[in-house]
């Protein structure tokens, strides 16, 4: 019964020792801001309706920061009714 609880424990302690497989270290974009970029964009109001926008990539991020800002700010500037 030892062997075994020592068997075990030594397999648990070396399976921590047990290197994941190499994975590529994680980079930020390096894309060319000044790229142009497409995307479907769906219409206020509509299910359906979508337009196709074109923009650079750091147009598309301005935004994004800009419609993330507005969110906040509505969120955050609420009236409470009395």
């Amino acid at each position: 019964m030892k062997r075994f609880v020592f068997l075990a424990a030594g397999l648990a302690a070396s399976a921590g020792f047990a290197q994941p497989a190499a994975s590529p270290p994680a980079t930020p974009d390096d894309h060319d801001p000044n790229e142009m970029v497409c995307q479907r964009v769906q219409m206020l109001g509509s299910r359906l309706n979508a337009a196709r926008m074109c923009m650079t990539r750091q147009q598309w991020d301005q935004r994004r920061q800009a419609d993330r800002r507005d969110a906040e700010r509505a969120q955050t500037n609420r009236i409470v009714p009395r």
